[in-house]
């Protein structure tokens, strides 16, 4: 294990606790933990961290979450953040032993974390018992975080879950295979195979970005690559999107490009947007729409759903994403992603 700490400072700031500043985190081989804990986590970093580096580390074999940011519920101002999560390489979480799930995810995180980046990083195999198991799991008031270049496959629950937050980016990603390798008890739902929200309703014990009593809850999801591998999933979206309700709920969805390697049709099928999870349980008139009411709702005018064109696909786990240069999401503005450089030298 190869650990590179730049200098670090315990300051307190203007609410007189003390943070932690300017600690790099790199080049570690972060394995085989969870044994006595189960919901242990890999690297933690807690809320009042700044200037945290995690850079090219391999994270493996954990029964609950590989990285874990923030511990602040809401919207609760902090002065945490200013986080860079890059080049990771996380995966095999819930093997050998299966969590219970729950927000089980390769990069969690709680709470506003300003100006934090998480880029390029490869998350595949996480596999929760019940439900969880994602691969970018942003919780109760994650804010203001950018989500770039990232590569999610191969998880039980959906690769990418929000519950509720702000200023979220979510940008040439690519999110492929959720419901993979699942086990699922009492015909529970692992939830969409590929995007997830659940927006707070209830009181949010305050006045936040001018919604007073409410959570609002901003996203942006562009460019990003969305796949379907099998047809349990009975969606690609699950939860609450689009929603007007007045209390500043805004998502956002452009130029992102979906294709089924099942024989699912997405063009025609009921798949995109979302309805209350808890409301479509028990109203099976409710449903989602088809690709063309979900264009003319505004989200997606110039997505597409074809076939992306991966030019040597990690079927076998090589995770090479590199698409030709005939792909219609490079016509999209997708940069290619390299994963040659991910993990511990």
């Amino acid at each position: 294990t190869t650990t590179t700490t730049t200098t670090t400072e315990i300051v307190k700031d203007g609410d007189g606790m003390a943070s932690v500043h300017n600690i790099s985190i790199t080049k570690n081989l972060v394995s085989d933990g969870g044994w006595v804990f189960p919901s242990g986590t890999g690297i933690f970093v807690q809320l009042k961290a700044q200037n945290v580096v995690i850079d090219h580390n391999e994270i493996s074999e954990f029964s609950y979450t590989g990285i874990s940011l923030g511990w602040s519920w809401s919207y609760a101002p902090m002065s945490s953040g200013w986080h860079k999560v890059t080049s990771n390489h996380i995966h095999h979480l819930g093997y050998p032993r299966r969590e219970l799930g729950d927000a089980m995810a390769c990069i969690y995180t709680l709470g506003q974390l300003n100006n934090t980046v998480v880029h390029n990083n490869l998350c595949h195999n996480v596999r929760a018992y019940m439900s969880g198991g994602y691969c970018l799991s942003q919780d109760q008031g994650s804010s203001f975080i950018n989500f770039t270049e990232n590569v999610c496959m191969y998880t039980t629950g959906t690769p990418h879950n929000t519950h509720y937050g702000v200023d979220l980016l979510y940008k040439n990603n690519i999110f492929f295979g959720g419901n993979f390798d699942s086990w699922v008890p009492l015909n529970q739902s692992h939830g969409a195979a590929g995007v997830r929200t659940s927006p707070q309703t209830a009181d949010c014990q305050g006045s936040y970005f001018g919604f007073p009593g409410h959570c609002p809850d901003r996203l942006r999801f562009e460019n990003n690559i969305i796949l379907l591998i099998n047809n349990n999933s009975a969606t690609l979206f699950d939860g609450d999107f689009n929603a007007s309700n007045g209390v500043g709920w805004n998502f956002e969805f452009e130029n992102n490009l979906y294709y089924s390697f099942s024989d699912k049709d997405l063009k025609t099928c009921e798949c995109f947007g979302g309805v209350s999870e808890r409301v479509a349980h028990g109203n099976p008139n409710l449903h989602q729409l088809t690709w063309i009411q979900w264009q003319q709702s505004n989200e997606d005018k110039l997505g597409v759903i074809a076939d992306p064109q991966f030019a040597n696909f990690g079927w076998n786990q090589t995770f090479n994403v590199t698409l030709l240069p005939t792909s219609p999401a490079l016509k999209l503005g997708w940069k290619q992603i390299d994963t040659s450089n991910i993990g511990r030298p």
